[in-house]
Formats: C-alpha cells, structure tokens, sequence
C-alpha cells in the first residue's frame, strides 16, 4: 500500500533558464514564470538536454518535489538508499509508537492470505498489550516490546524533498520492481508536470549507458557457463555448445527485459548476442583445444 498526496513542483522554468546560460541564449526563452509553464522553446531544449544524459541535464536538479508519502516500512527501507538530493522528515515511532492503538488498518496486507493475516491480527494483540503496559508503567523495557515487534508492514508517513534528477534515477531503476509500491510510485512520476522529460530520456540513455554493461554481462554468464555447468562444457559437440550458448543467452535477456523493457531486449539479442554467438564464440569453441579445462 502507498498513498502519495500534498505533491508540490516548484522550479522548472528557472531550471531550464539557467540551463541556456551555456550559449547566452536567454533571449530564445518563451516561458511563463509566474505560472511555472514551459514554452515551446523552452521544452525542447529541456527535452534535447534530457536525453543527452546526466552530464548535460542539470538543470533537472534543479526542479524540487516535495510530497507526503504513506507507506510501509520496507518501502521506505529501500527508498532510503537515495541519500543525495533527497530530505526527509516522518512521524516518529520513537515519540508516537504508543499514541494510538494498533490497529489492522495501520499496516499493508493487501497480499496477505488468511492464515499470515489471522498471524499479524494476533501480533496486533500483543502489541497493544505491550502498549498498554507501557502507558501504566512508563517503563523503556516495556517501551522496547512495541519497538522491536513492530512488522516491516506498518506504515509510515514522511515528507520528501527531492528533485527530477532523482526521480529519473529511481524511474530506471524501480519502474519493473517486484514491489508493487515502486510500480505505483513510478506511475505517479510519470504523471508529473513534464514528466515525459523523466520518462522519455530513459529509453535513450538506457541504451547507451546500458549496452557495454550488457555485453559483460552476457560475457561474463557465458564464464559462469563454462564453470557451473549450465551446459556439457565438456563435450567436443557442437550442436551441445550452442544448446549451453542458447540457454545462457535465455537468461540474459530475462535480465535485460527486467532492466530495459522486452523490446530492448529482443534488439539487444538480435544484434549482439546472436552475432556474438554465431561468429566469435562458435569459432573460439571449434579452434581451442582444451577450452572446456580454463
């Protein structure tokens, strides 16, 4: 479960402003400062710089996004690991953990089946128990019960300044999360005021940045091939080499559909890997003697 509300953008005409102080080309401006719109000018250069990559959009530091979030505590465990461009502030369970009763609907269990539900509903009991002698007693040992029970499930309010550069570097990297957390927080991206200057970069950087890491990537699970015996790497047969480069390219693009969407990945297959394993890799096998003993 995450609710996302209280979004504010603030920045992003004076971001891409600055971004023509390169070429002293403030006069080609044509946006709205006051209501905080892009010009058509405007947006395309803040288009073409997104694209370009990292080093050319700084302007998209530049565009500040605050928002209050409600969420889990494993979601948050794993948005925390974007420490730089990002503040947060969140209800404390240090100061508030006894405030209020416990109850179901303060935790995520929407994947929940009956028995690990009926679990968390006794776990919830003991909780309030544990509240309860607290709020008697005063004591921080009775305070720790509450502490150290308390489930990842249990949401959490915070309030997160960030910036559109950032948000780009967790769209790449989260838009295909098994979490159903980050697949609604990257819909929410893209719903942004130009969000597509997010969005729409990612299928070009993803490719530049992407394509050498893939090809040592797929050499490197071919290394992994020969030494774990995903194929008969001692066998002299051919037809048996190609059946082991096959399935090791199967896994490759598994990895490349969850990293860059499935139609990179059938191209990426279709122009390296399938050249990779007709020409280089067949000929190697045919020419090296021993080549199964590296």
């Amino acid at each position: 479960m995450i609710k996302i509300e209280n979004v504010e953008v603030t920045g992003i005409t004076r971001a891409v402003y600055s971004a023509r102080n390169a070429m002293n080309s403030w006069d080609k401006s044509d946006s709205d400062f006051g209501t905080d719109t892009l010009g058509e000018n405007d947006y395309k250069l803040a288009m073409k710089l997104a694209k370009a990559g990292t080093d050319h959009r700084k302007f998209m530091r530049m565009v500040n996004v605050t928002v209050d979030i409600t969420a889990p505590l494993y979601f948050f465990k794993e948005l925390d690991t974007y420490k730089v461009g990002t503040v947060c502030n969140s209800t404390s369970t240090m100061h508030k953990i006894h405030a209020k009763e416990f109850t179901l609907d303060d935790f995520s269990t929407e994947h929940l089946y009956d028995v690990p539900k009926q679990k968390l509903k006794d776990l919830i009991e003991e909780l309030n128990y544990c509240r309860g002698s607290y709020l008697k007693s005063k004591s921080k040992e009775d305070w720790w019960q509450m502490i150290q029970l308390l489930p990842s499930s249990y949401n959490q309010r915070r309030t997160i300044q960030l910036n559109y550069e950032v948000l780009a570097n967790i769209y790449k990297s989260r838009r295909n999360h098994k979490l159903d957390e980050w697949i609604s927080f990257c819909k929410w991206i893209e719903g942004l005021p130009y969000g597509d200057l997010i969005t729409e970069c990612q299928t070009e950087t993803s490719k530049s940045n992407n394509k050498e890491e893939l090809i040592n990537l797929f050499n490197k699970m071919r290394k992994i091939a020969l030494f774990n015996g995903i194929y008969d790497a001692r066998s002299k047969n051919s037809e048996d080499y190609m059946y082991g480069i096959s399935a090791v390219m199967e896994y490759i693009a598994y990895e490349i559909s969850d990293k860059c969407g499935d139609e990179f990945s059938t191209t990426f297959i279709d122009n390296v890997l399938e050249s990779e394993r007709k020409a280089e890799l067949f000929s190697k096998a045919k020419k090296k003697k021993g080549w199964w003993r590296r």
